[in-house]
């Protein structure tokens, strides 16, 4: 799968991408909202899933999943954030189905999400 990494801390884009890429995605990353929006949406790439954080100074990944809900709908999202109470979620949100993950989480968790994504697709 493509994957778009959203994250504006550089450790964390590292070690996930690396983790990723090791399991066989190919992985971009963007280091904040507006850079993940102009990548989607200005230049047009293709990715299979962004994967981004839920809270970043310069911008906030739900503002991002809302922009990719209305602008490129069958893009699915996992929102990443240290302030939920439960591991992972699946939600609907205008009919479309997103993902929360919640920090600290476990690889298995989100290759689990990967894997219905691409079930699905």
């Amino acid at each position: 799968m493509r994957l778009l990494l959203v994250d504006d801390e550089a450790s964390i884009l590292e070690m996930m991408s690396e983790y990723l890429r090791e399991t066989g995605h190919q992985v971009e990353t963007a280091s904040s909202v507006r850079e993940a929006s102009e990548r989607i949406f200005r230049k047009k790439e293709t990715f299979d899933v962004v994967i981004t954080d839920r809270r970043m100074p310069n911008g906030d990944g739900l503002e991002l999943m809302k922009k990719i809900q209305k602008q490129s709908a069958q893009l699915p999202v996992i929102l990443i954030s240290g302030d939920l109470n439960r591991k992972h979620t699946e939600f609907f949100f205008d009919g479309q189905k997103y993902f929360f993950l919640s920090k600290p989480f476990e690889w298995e968790e989100l290759e689990s999400i990967l894997f219905q994504i691409a079930k699905n697709e």
